[in-house]
Parts: structure tokens; sequence; C-alpha cells
């Protein structure tokens, strides 16, 4: 699968419904007021888009964080959300 393709396939299938229930339940704001679903989906697709036109291996914002691997020839994409994590890697 190509990035794009990966990046449709995401697009398609993220329960981009959850996140934004989550967001109203926290009153998690962009710029002021709750995010639609449009909206969400448009931020994950720039950020998605961001992580493999700029080769990073690790893209964030706004709660969504987009993991970006390169095997060889072989591209892997991920996208999450995530309102709380921990990390003591020194």
């Amino acid at each position: 699968m190509t990035p794009q393709e990966q990046i449709d396939d995401i697009l398609d299938n993220f329960d981009f419904d959850k996140v934004h229930k989550v967001m109203v339940f926290l009153n998690w704001k962009y710029g002021g007021s709750v995010p639609t679903v449009s909206e969400l989906k448009e931020n994950a697709r720039g950020l998605l888009k961001e992580a493999v036109k700029l080769d990073l291996h690790w893209y964030s914002s706004g709660g969504f964080h987009v993991k970006h691997e390169v095997f060889e020839k072989n591209s892997y994409i991920s996208l999450e959300f995530v309102i709380a994590e921990w990390d003591n890697e020194e």
C-alpha cells in the first residue's frame, strides 16, 4: 500500500466520532471551540501528510499522534488520539 493509500485507509476507518465525544466531554477546544468531526479529520489528514512529506517518525498535535516508519521500501503509518500518557525515559 502506498503512503497515500494508508492515509486514506486510516481516515476511512479511524473513529473520529469517538474522539469528538471525548473532546466534547472534556471541553477540549482548538482555537476557542470544540472541533467538529470534519475538522478533526482534516487536522489528522494534515498531520499524516506532513509526517510522510517530512519523513518524521513521530508527529503530534492536538491529541493526535502520528507514527511513520519506513522499513526498506515499505512504509507504516499509524494514528492515535491520546488524552494521557507518561514516559520516564531519560
